[in-house]
């Protein structure tokens, strides 16, 4: 896992072509295992002026969030120092958002990801304000593919073992 997350201790992907996913179909997923802060950005692309073309994954007021040009704001509330398993998926403009291989929000979201230039910050967002400060991350991934609900909760319940106390893996 990675910890530590600082305002100058975080994870940075400099710019790659193949996170421009333009409106096309990707997908991210990990593992968190949250401290008590009620802001923390897991992921984040964001050049810090084109909101258009702005991706994060985050825990916005203690809940699970994606922003892909308009917050998607689950319901679901991300337990405070428990490893919590979180994907989202856009597929044809439809995102859904996953915690523990469950659905627990849905929306639209069909911005341009296209973001020339821009890294990818794991670990705190672009203006050092929402960082996952007293937090771990596991296990993460992104791809230009969006995965099935089924497939999704496959590798939730694949990987859970991996996260119990005492595991032995």
């Amino acid at each position: 896992a990675y910890s530590g997350f600082s305002a100058s201790n975080y994870l940075e992907q400099p710019y790659n072509s193949d996170l421009d996913f333009g409106t096309g179909d990707f997908s991210v997923m990990g593992w968190v295992n949250t401290g008590t802060g009620t802001y923390q950005t897991f992921i984040e692309r964001f050049d810090g002026s084109t909101a258009t073309n702005r991706f994060d994954f985050t825990k916005l007021n203690n809940k699970l969030a994606v922003y892909l040009g308009g917050w998607l704001t689950s319901t679901f509330t991300i337990p405070n120092n428990v490893w919590t398993f979180v994907a989202m998926r856009r597929e044809s403009g439809n995102v859904n958002i996953y915690a523990n291989g469950d659905q627990v929000h849905s929306g639209s979201g069909t911005n341009n990801l296209t973001n020339v230039g821009t890294p990818l910050l794991v670990g705190k967002n672009a203006a050092d304000t929402w960082i996952m400060t007293g937090s771990e991350m596991a296990l993460w991934r992104i791809s230009a593919t969006a995965p099935t609900a089924e497939q999704i909760a496959k590798i939730y319940e694949d990987e859970k073992p991996l996260f119990q106390e005492n595991a032995k893996a």
